[in-house]
């Protein structure tokens, strides 16, 4: 006991408490300087090699095709088939962007959200008219998404424009999306549209709010790969906005389209399904892989009306800035 007191008080901890205490206390501290101490040995290292100049990089060489015969040449040329490197044809024809290195998620230095806009547009020739009796006059809608790399989480909202200083809702919703899923540092990666630009700007500012910090990225122009979990996340969506937009047909024999109340919710609660029932290669659903725990409660089909019971509290407590009667 006197050896951990007099450890203790090296390390200035506290020598009071049982044997137990004092060791476990003493554990804590002996940790922590070790962690101390190898931090200051690393930046020893790198002020010493700051002083002495650093290596310089290896560069990346690019291989160049080696040409064939020219009997294999004038063959290829025949047909073209299969596509070669070396022939400058098949390149203007048929080459494709150079890979995009995948990064594993042990190198990955902070959750990354994907970001974008989708834009859909209804069949005016099954869409029937509102309630004026007039045809619908916005076919298309716009729909801000966004998904989460590491769970493939999904965000879907509809917004009546892509000018943020008309619409707060985008820029709530995804500093939300970000929230919820526990994130309390992480990489936005959006196109360069300006107005995506723009929205993630005011996004950041919304998210330092909560303690969120955010880095944003932009993806190279025209770079579609750049985006490769957000473009198949578009199309998981838009399937099943369409399988929900003919279920509600089915069942009540109106085409919904973008002029309609319920359009906007369509979208989320699809959305929202492909997150809690949609099951993955690995096995689990998004909403398992961000929370750890499968979603459990009761549905109903899209537009079903139900009674339900508004929650109140029974001290008289305020409930969302009202308070609710016994």
């Amino acid at each position: 006991v006197d050896q951990l007191k007099a450890r203790l008080k090296e390390l200035g901890g506290a020598i009071y408490g049982t044997k137990q205490q004092l060791h476990a206390r003493l554990m804590l501290l002996e940790a922590r300087v070790a962690v101390e101490e190898r931090t200051l040995v690393e930046l020893e290292q790198r002020h010493q090699q700051l002083a002495e100049g650093t290596l310089g990089r290896d560069a990346a060489i690019l291989p160049v095709p080696k040409m064939p015969s020219p009997e294999e040449v004038a063959t290829h040329n025949l047909t073209h088939l299969p596509p070669q490197r070396w022939c400058i044809t098949c390149q203007l024809a048929r080459s494709n962007d150079m890979p995009h290195e995948l990064v594993r998620t042990e190198h990955q230095e902070k959750p990354r959200i994907e970001t974008d806009f989708m834009y859909m547009k209804s069949d005016c020739s099954v869409c029937e008219t509102l309630e004026t009796g007039e045809p619908p006059t916005n076919e298309w809608c716009t729909i801000l998404t966004a998904v989460d790399k590491d769970s493939s989480s999904k965000l879907g909202v509809v917004i009546p424009t892509k000018e943020v200083k008309f619409d707060d809702y985008a820029r709530k919703s995804l500093a939300d999306f970000i929230r919820r899923l526990g994130h309390r540092e992480v990489q936005v990666l959006r196109d360069q549209e300006p107005a995506l630009v723009a929205l993630v700007e005011t996004m950041i500012a919304e998210c330092s709010k909560l303690g969120i910090v955010v880095d944003p990225r932009d993806a190279p122009r025209y770079s579609h790969a750049s985006l490769g979990a957000m473009g198949r996340a578009q199309q998981t969506m838009q399937k099943q906005i369409r399988a929900l937009r003919t279920d509600v047909h089915v069942r009540y024999g109106v085409w919904l389209s973008p002029d309609r109340p319920a359009w906007p919710w369509l979208v989320r609660h699809a959305v929202w399904l492909l997150d809690r029932f949609a099951v993955k290669a690995n096995g689990r659903t998004c909403y398992e892989d961000a929370f750890g725990t499968g979603y459990r409660g009761p549905v109903l089909p899209f537009l079903e009306a139900c009674m339900y019971r508004r929650t109140k509290s029974d001290t008289g407590a305020m409930t969302r800035g009202r308070r609710a009667q016994k």
